[in-house]
């Protein structure tokens, strides 16, 4: 399963160089799911395909580079946070506490899911803005067809 960002990449565009997270804590399939239900939206169908082609374009690659890693890592990221949050054994569903953390309270956890969120949304909204202003780049994107704009703060 080809996605526009690896699990690597989540982890330091999310959380930067001093996580103690292992590539692991990052399913493709969290990625994928991510992939399909922002990027598809606010790209459409065709640049997204095109950009999970296999082939070379520089151009598609230095627009993932540049605008679409980072507002994707963030939305896996805020996806991930309450997951990271517990682990799953023989003895059910729980929450980390070790020796030198205190477990993170549900508010502030919604708060920096929200933040993240917020974050990835912005930068998403610059990449829809640059792919609109270089139409001659980006034959396949078509603006009619975007499905998430963010109107008001509000994503539609």
């Amino acid at each position: 399963m080809k996605t526009i960002v690896t699990p690597s990449e989540v982890l330091s565009l999310a959380f930067g160089t001093t996580h103690t997270l292992e590539e692991g804590a990052v399913p493709p399939h969290a990625i994928l799911s991510a992939e399909e239900s922002y990027l598809l939206p606010a790209l459409g169908e065709e640049l997204y395909k095109a950009l999970k082609a296999d082939g070379g374009d520089e151009v598609l690659q230095n627009l993932a580079l540049e605008y679409l890693k980072q507002p994707l890592a963030l939305y896996v990221a805020s996806r991930l946070l309450p997951t990271l949050a517990v682990r799953f054994g023989s003895a059910g569903v729980v929450r980390l506490a070790g020796e030198s953390f205190e477990v993170v309270d549900d508010a502030t956890l919604h708060r920096a899911v929200v933040r993240m969120r917020a974050d990835a949304d912005r930068l998403l909204a610059r990449a829809t803005s640059h792919l609109a202003s270089h139409p001659e780049l980006y034959p396949s994107y078509n603006p009619a067809q975007r499905l998430h704009r963010i109107v008001g703060g509000v994503v539609i």
